[in-house]
């Protein structure tokens, strides 16, 4: 499935949202920011409030790091191959822990793609070995978040060759990755949303 729409509408925050949701239902999800610059700890952060937020834990986190403003990105992994570790237990109504909350966390795996090239490989041979790693339907999202911010920063490259070969080139590269993603997601039966500008 693809979102597209202008930027500010709501398009990440949707995103996050199923992504938070998939682990609250004790399910994983998989979020993969293309292009750009890393905003992976600006994204993490947002998930971590989310998460807080729907347990009541906010006010008592917030209160907390008025006095020791920890980072941002402590509780969440940067790769699929990193796990969380839990240092508090503060308690919300429903006896959710902050423990909790970090085990929510560490089943949201996200990484940073810098380009088509690295896209196309991990869609191609990283993704499907970690999606056979685990239970089938254990994974219940994969967010492809920015497709177009991988060409971006390309653009100036169309200038050192034929402008209808550029073209090309990129519309082949997204063909493959339109492909790829059905094929995961048949194989595998799990959503994958592509965010779109």
């Amino acid at each position: 499935t693809e979102i597209a729409g202008p930027a500010g509408v709501g398009k990440t925050q949707l995103a996050l949202t199923m992504c938070a949701d998939s682990v609250v239902l004790n399910q994983k999800a998989v979020y993969l920011l293309l292009g750009g610059t890393n905003m992976m700890g600006t994204l993490s952060y947002r998930l971590e409030m989310m998460l807080l937020a729907r347990t009541n834990l906010l006010e008592k986190v917030q209160e907390s790091r008025r006095t020791r403003r920890p980072s941002p990105t402590t509780n969440i992994p940067s790769s699929p191959f990193n796990t969380a570790t839990a240092t508090t237990t503060t308690t919300a109504t429903g006896g959710v822990t902050l423990e909790q909350i970090d085990q929510w966390l560490s089943n949201i795996f996200m990484q940073w793609i810098r380009n088509s090239e690295d896209l196309l490989e991990l869609l191609s041979t990283r993704l499907p070995k970690f999606l056979a790693s685990h239970p089938p339907q254990s994974i219940r999202i994969i967010v492809l978040d920015g497709i177009a911010q991988l060409f971006r920063h390309n653009e100036d490259l169309s200038g050192k060759k034929p402008l209808m070969e550029y073209w090309q080139a990129r519309s082949v590269t997204f063909f493959k990755v339109a492909g790829l993603c059905k094929q995961l997601s048949d194989q595998f039966q799990v959503p994958i949303v592509i965010l779109n500008q």
